[in-house]
């Protein structure tokens, strides 16, 4: 239970009325596209992208403080605009969590990583000074690659020939590079889509799901102490890693349902299991022959055991996203907080959710229903689904 549910309220409530504000603009911004789209008048037309040049791009900027699975849907877009831009360096400004994550993919030159604060509910923190942090003090192109505002203002001062982010009321700025992202169209896109999306822009591509490619994740000899630690030795050759950890109260399955849940599982799946976790999270109770690495691996040490594992089975976390783009079997116990349209980990990967009403609610505490997004995915009706898919996953 969120210890400020009253702050939680009054936050979700102005969010919800810059909704209505801004609604206006999203409206006019999806006529326009129809009426760029779809003119029926008999005249030819040909259509120049507004974008980047590759050839005077050479230093990038990626703006992108946020969470694990935010980080781990950026790395696709990335990914692509290194092959567009193969002569340009590639710089980041990103969350202390996340930066071990980004520095195991190889894609950048660069990385700066910043712990950011809030005031009241702003987050923030000192862009100048951190930019100083880089061996350039200026880029050619910055990339907000985020599709919502928080941190704008922070982005508006990075010194750059060029800026690329969203067309969002809520971000305005002098740049011709705005990128049409589909958060509020009709047809809502994953969100490693949206940011391909923003991507997009500059390299003038469409990009569907057989763009979301990761890079070869390079690991340290630090990553790899992660069987030692959790097994005192050579992994078993099969295990679950397990993960029924979240920040916030609608996206937490029932601690006390994890157990049984893994028990009913453990019938039908020979594998030793492992529960990783912060230093924070508590031991699960009545869990015999489990594995409890709770605080003790890193995040680069979790995602080495998750691409490792025959299987992973959590919340809708960091951790779930990563494992799925390792190429681990995944099982995601959703709630209704966000849809899968959206926010579902890609791969060989199964989500499991409640049909409520309420849903998406983007809120971190639930003030009505009672958690019946969760409480309704009791162990005994999903533990079949889980077994049956974790088999003819091969876990």
């Amino acid at each position: 239970m969120s210890p400020r549910p009253d702050r939680d309220r009054a936050i979700q409530f102005a969010k919800r009325l810059r909704r209505r504000i801004y609604l206006a603009d999203y409206t006019d911004e999806n006529l326009r596209n129809r009426w760029v789209g779809e003119s029926p008048a008999p005249y030819s037309e040909q259509v120049f992208d507004v974008r980047p040049d590759p050839e005077t791009t050479k230093t990038i900027l990626i703006f992108k403080p946020d969470e694990i699975g935010d980080a781990v849907y950026s790395l696709p877009a990335v990914r692509a605009l290194k092959q567009h831009f193969p002569n340009a360096q590639l710089f980041l400004l990103c969350q202390r969590l996340t930066e071990p994550l980004y520095q195991r993919s190889g894609l950048f030159d660069e990385i700066v990583a910043v712990e950011p604060g809030s005031w009241l509910t702003r987050p923030t923190f000192d862009v100048e000074r951190q930019l100083a942090r880089f061996s350039v003090g200026s880029f050619d192109l910055s990339i907000f690659l985020r599709t919502y505002p928080a941190y704008f203002r922070q982005f508006l001062k990075i010194p750059s020939r060029a800026r690329l982010h969203p067309a969002d009321p809520g971000m305005r700025s002098d740049s011709v590079y705005r990128a049409h992202v589909s958060l509020w169209d009709d047809e809502r896109a994953h969100q490693a889509l949206q940011l391909l999306e923003i991507v997009g822009k500059a390299t003038g591509q469409a990009y569907t799901f057989d763009d979301v490619t990761y890079p070869e994740f390079a690991w340290t000899e630090d990553d790899r102490r992660a069987d030692e630690i959790v097994f005192g030795g050579a992994p078993p050759e099969r295990y679950v890693v397990v993960h029924p950890f979240a920040k916030d109260e609608t996206r937490q399955y029932p601690l006390s349902d994890w157990a049984e849940l893994i028990a009913r599982v453990r019938d039908d799946l020979d594998a030793t299991w492992v529960i990783v976790g912060g230093p924070g999270d508590p031991q699960l109770e009545s869990a015999p022959g489990v594995i409890q690495a709770q605080g003790k691996l890193t995040l680069s040490q979790t995602g080495l055991l998750s691409a490792g594992a025959t299987a992973f089975l959590g919340v809708l976390s960091g951790p779930a996203h990563w494992a799925a783009a390792l190429g681990t079997p995944t099982v995601t116990v959703m709630s209704g907080h966000s849809l899968p349209v959206e926010w579902a980990p890609l791969g060989r990967t199964l989500v499991l959710r409640a049909d409520v009403p309420c849903a998406p609610c983007h809120q971190k505490t639930c003030p009505v229903y009672g958690l019946a997004c969760l409480t309704e995915l009791r162990p005994e009706r999903i533990a079949p689904s889980v077994a049956r898919f974790l088999v003819s996953a091969g876990a």
